[in-house]
């Protein structure tokens, strides 16, 4: 179950396909593709809204979006998943990265529903950090903390 809150209150529950263990905001699939996809929650005709990706201790990751959850799985990294984060887009699809760290030595990347880089750790990935802003173009800075008290920073190009 996915519990929103207001003011100390649940005002919403969803049911969900999993058990989520992070979740991270964005724009990830087109519009188009989420309204042909099965979803469970209330009525709601607002696709074009910020999608939540919802990542689960299976590995998957399922999309919300208007406050229903879609039953297909967007991606799935074969690992449990503890932390991710938003990798803003600079293509002209409009479509944003996700970083994904769990109980494994490394970082994923998925991209329109499939993993598309994974960077090797030397030990699990405890928390990540992602700039707000584009550095050389095309380019973003990524600090990365492991487990070992390890820290690395990663410059990715999105292409």
């Amino acid at each position: 179950m996915l519990y929103f809150l207001q003011q100390g209150t649940v005002v919403l529950a969803l049911n969900t396909p999993g058990r989520i263990t992070a979740m991270c905001a964005g724009q990830f699939l087109q519009p188009d593709h989420i309204e042909n996809n099965q979803a469970v929650g209330p009525s709601s005709s607002s696709i074009h809204c910020t999608q939540v990706a919802l990542g689960c201790d299976t590995g998957a990751i399922y999309i919300m979006s208007g406050y229903e959850v879609y039953q297909d799985e967007f991606a799935n990294i074969q690992n449990p998943i503890t932390c991710m984060h938003t990798l803003r887009t600079t293509d002209t699809q409009g479509l944003d990265s996700i970083l994904c760290a769990g109980w494994f030595n490394g970082v994923a990347v998925v991209k329109q529903g499939q993993e598309v880089g994974r960077y090797k750790t030397p030990a699990w990935v405890n928390a990540m950090v992602t700039t707000s802003d584009l550095v050389n173009g095309s380019d973003r800075e990524i600090v990365i903390g492991c487990k070992d008290r390890s820290v690395h920073g990663l410059q990715v190009t999105m292409s």
